[in-house]
Parts: structure tokens; C-alpha cells; sequence
């Protein structure tokens, strides 16, 4: 009996083809929103997908790999892409055609998050850049100002290294 449910287990997990969209369901303002489709058959093929509500999407990249489980071929591919909203911003169903037939993926509304500043009254620490806009190679001035009440004792204040990766 276990081995005739395995048997239909892997029938079904191998014949049917899956269509998943990944992405976080919240951002920060001036951050990147990432999302992938994932797809799963024989023959995958992917919309063109240029923009979302008014925003240019550029494509990453892309990934797959390729199974083949008595005789029966099966390759997954994710597809990676990256916007910049401004705004809430919801990710459309899109149709990805696999083995000649069209499956689509489910729609996502993502929020906008604004980075709250932590409150304290005795002191502040704040980060800003002379260029919001940089292209790679171009220079920019980054200064850090940190502000404490005058009567407050500091000893051994430190700065840890700072980590500049993908600004």
C-alpha cells in the first residue's frame, strides 16, 4: 500500500507544473523591491515584463536547474527582478506558458515602509550623502553627525567599521 501512495506521489509531483511569485510583502522608501517567478515543467517560457505601475523593471537574472526522475525531465527556472517604487505598490498575475499551456501567478500587494527614527532625548545619530543619485565609480561625500547633550558623560564612545555594500 505505501509504495502504490508513493508510486501517485511522484506521479503527481512530476507531471503537474507550479507557478510561485517570491516577494517581501513590505519595502523601505529609496529601497529596491526584489521579486522572482519560479517556474517548474518541460519547456518554461516567462513574460516580458518591462513595467509596474508606471515603474521600469529590469531583470536580473535568471537560475534553473534540471531533474530527470525515471525518464521524465523536469527543469525549474527563477527569474529575478528588481523595481524601484515610490509608492504601495501591487505586482500583477503574470501568465507563464509551461508545456504549452498557461499558468499564472498570484497578484501581491506590497506596502511602503518609512524607517522611523529612534526617539531618544539625549542623543541623535544621523547619516547623509551629497549625491542621492550615483552612478558606480562616482564620489560622494557621506558625513555622519552624532549629537548628545552637553551634560551627559561619554567615555569610550566607538564607531564600528562601516559597510557601504550595495548602496
Amino acid at each position: 500500500m505505501f509504495k502504490f501512495f508513493y508510486l501517485i506521489l511522484l506521479i503527481i509531483t512530476t507531471t503537474y507544473s507550479t507557478v510561485l511569485l517570491k516577494a517581501p510583502s513590505s519595502f523601505y522608501k529609496d529601497d529596491s523591491l526584489i521579486f522572482t517567478i519560479e517556474a517548474s515543467g518541460s519547456s518554461i517560457k516567462f513574460p516580458e515584463i518591462n513595467k509596474i505601475d508606471d515603474f521600469i523593471v529590469t531583470k536580473l537574472g535568471s537560475s534553473s536547474s534540471i531533474s530527470i526522475i525515471n525518464g521524465v525531465r523536469k527543469s525549474t527556472l527563477i527569474q529575478e527582478y528588481r523595481l524601484y517604487p515610490t509608492k504601495n505598490i501591487t505586482i500583477p498575475s503574470f501568465k507563464v506558458t509551461i508545456d504549452n499551456k498557461d499558468y499564472f501567478t498570484d497578484k501581491k500587494k506590497i506596502i511602503l515602509l518609512k524607517a522611523k527614527k529612534t526617539v531618544s532625548n539625549d542623543m541623535e545619530f544621523s547619516i547623509d550623502i551629497s549625491n542621492k543619485d550615483l552612478y558606480v565609480g562616482q564620489q560622494s561625500i557621506v558625513k555622519i553627525v552624532f549629537k548628545y547633550r552637553k551634560n551627559i558623560p561619554i567615555v569610550d564612545l566607538r564607531l564600528g567599521s562601516i559597510n557601504f555594500d550595495n548602496i
